[in-house]
């Protein structure tokens, strides 16, 4: 009889084992070192060895505030702390004219799932270059199938991000896409393209690369949100990417729905979102505010007297997401990060309207300047302003663990710094609270 439950038990668990090992692949980075944390940087970006991935070249990982040509701590890019910080290091494209790292994903063990054609994925990335130079990073991502030999059932571009599109700055952009994973895949292959335009150096930048596997359950609007300092990761549709997803071999694909597209190409998420560029979309990485904005620019909020309504910009509540727009004139005196007297009134009104249900949703803090001080200097003061909001918060009792704070200084205005009004402006700091 014992002989009998023990048999019974071991084929029991036999039966959970692929279960439990599909599970195990779901909701995770399937990366391996994909912030470039796991070895050694270097400062100067001089070739070192990058665990996990299989490297081409001078491919490298490079530490932020090393050299003074290569990134530093403060760039705009992954945020400084939390758990999508940017680490210590950074992969960079050596000092080679061009360079690659790859490596590949078993998903077999998910098979069932992914040819019943509702298994999403979602791929992201910072990307970026120093300056006006247009050495560039490209992510590509390969569904493979039983037979690699027959070529992929798809590919996912993202990138390249040139200067254009970092408005000539030294920094990292954000870039996303979400979709269907093709039926019949069965590998994935990761690839990073570091590309040398002009220059002595390679500096084609990457960091914080992801390729998540979502559940069949989890809902999700495929969006993507550009930005340069900063990560919106919100699932809105509101902003595009620049990836693009096209079709390969698609006569072998069975899937339906799928962003594999059938002989075309499209640029933006896996539902067509129309792609914004740099130039056009800068400073509204979170949708237009003009067009939202709730009674002529008033935010109305109940409680909250007409005085100290003047701090407060906007309430714009979008798909997926609220986001509040407060003006740095007002919350602090010139130069300046500590909250200005009276500032009270209008934080505790937003903690009881907009955080209470926000307990254990991301919340983004995120200072703005304008462009007359130093980048740095900019960068420090949005920072600090932002973390005083935060910091607020907390004290008042709004739970922190999911708080992103970023600093991005002068390099996303809302609009053009051409006098004082709008310079005004972009003196902000907007929170994005996500829904």
């Amino acid at each position: 009889m014992k002989k009998f439950v023990v048999a019974a038990l071991l084929f029991a668990t036999s039966l959970s084992l692929p279960v439990q090992a599909q599970q195990s692949m779901l909701g995770i980075n399937l990366i391996d070192n994909g912030g470039a944390e796991a070895g050694i940087g270097s400062p100067d970006c001089d070739t070192v060895r990058v665990p996990g991935w299989t490297t081409v070249g001078e491919f490298t990982a490079g530490t932020y505030g090393g050299r003074s040509d290569v990134l530093s701590a403060n760039s705009p890019g992954p945020p400084l702390f939390g758990q999508t910080s940017r680490g210590k290091n950074f992969f960079c494209g050596g000092n080679g004219p061009s360079s690659q790292a790859n490596q590949t994903i078993d998903v077999s063990q998910l098979a069932s799932t992914i040819d019943s054609g509702t298994l999403k994925f979602e791929l992201s990335g910072w990307l970026g270059g120093d300056g006006a130079s247009d050495d560039n990073a490209t992510l590509s991502v390969l569904f493979n199938g039983q037979n690699v030999a027959l070529g992929p059932l798809g590919k996912v571009v993202l990138g390249p991000v040139k200067a254009s599109e970092r408005s000539g700055i030294k920094s990292l952009v954000f870039k996303q896409q979400t979709g269907l994973i093709p039926s019949g895949t069965r590998s994935i292959s990761i690839g990073l393209d570091m590309q040398r335009v002009d220059g002595r150096l390679n500096d084609a930048y990457a960091d914080n690369i992801s390729f998540v596997i979502l559940p069949p359950s989890t809902q999700t609007s495929g969006t993507n949100t550009i930005s340069s300092g900063i990560s919106t990761n919100v699932g809105s549709s509101s902003t595009a990417s620049s990836g693009t997803v096209s079709s390969l071999n698609t006569s072998s694909t069975k899937s339906t729905g799928t962003p594999i597209n059938t002989g075309a190409s499209s640029s933006g998420t896996a539902a067509g979102t129309a792609d914004n560029s740099f130039a056009a979309g800068l400073g509204r990485f979170l949708g237009s505010f003009s067009a939202a904005l709730i009674n002529n620019g008033s935010p109305g909020i109940a409680g909250v007297t007409p005085q100290q309504t003047t701090a407060l910009t906007a309430v714009v509540h979008e798909r997926g997401k609220t986001i509040v727009t407060l003006d740095s004139d007002k919350m602090f005196e010139q130069g300046k990060w500590a909250l200005r007297t009276g500032s009270d009134p209008v934080l505790e009104q937003l903690r009881q309207s907009e955080f209470a249900s926000h307990q254990r949703l991301p919340i983004f803090f995120e200072g703005h300047t304008d462009e007359m001080s130093d980048n740095m200097d900019c960068l420090a003061l949005s920072m600090m302003r932002a973390l005083s909001i935060s910091d607020w918060m907390q004290k008042h009792g709004v739970n922190s663990s999911q708080f992103e704070v970023r600093g991005c200084g002068r390099s996303l205005p809302k609009t053009m710094n051409v006098n004082g009004t709008n310079r005004s402006q972009n003196r902000r700091v907007e929170i994005v609270l996500i829904e």
